[in-house]
Order: C-alpha cells, then sequence, then structure tokens
C-alpha cells in the first residue's frame, strides 16, 4: 500500500501539471523554495496542513483532492 506522503506527492504532481506550471512557477506562486516542492513531489517530506491549503488554493484543487480523501467527482454534495 502506498504511504501517504508517496500518494501526497503523486496528486501534487499531477495537479500542477494539469494547471501547467513548472515546480518554480507553484513554488513563487505558494512562497515555498523550489526543493520545498521537490521534496513534496517526490514524497520525501509531507507538507503542513496551512502548506497544503496554500497549495491548493495555487492550483485551483480542493486540499482534499490532493490528499486522496476524495477527488472533484466524489466530492460530498451539500444540499440546498
Amino acid at each position: 500500500m502506498e504511504d501517504f506522503k508517496s500518494m501526497f506527492g503523486h496528486r501534487l504532481k499531477v495537479a500542477r501539471v494539469d494547471a501547467r506550471l513548472t515546480q518554480a512557477e507553484l513554488a513563487e506562486r505558494v512562497g515555498l523554495s523550489n526543493k520545498s516542492v521537490s521534496l513534496y513531489e517526490s514524497g520525501a517530506v509531507c507538507p503542513a496542513f496551512e502548506t497544503v491549503y496554500a497549495i491548493a488554493d495555487a492550483l485551483n484543487v480542493s486540499p482534499n483532492e490532493l490528499c486522496g480523501w476524495w477527488t472533484r467527482d466524489e466530492s460530498p454534495q451539500i444540499p440546498a
């Protein structure tokens, strides 16, 4: 079974590539170093929740999607 850091790293890279950003561009938008983004994507390091939220905002995705809790298609619907 894939560990959380590896899964997060894979999802982060997919979202970054989908957003057509380089690691350097994402790092600049979030206020991180290029090395931090690289470490997150490789699964070597897991970011703090505040950083997950900042990354998700920069990539226009849900933090839940980045963390693998659910995807856009699976996100719970709130009744009106």
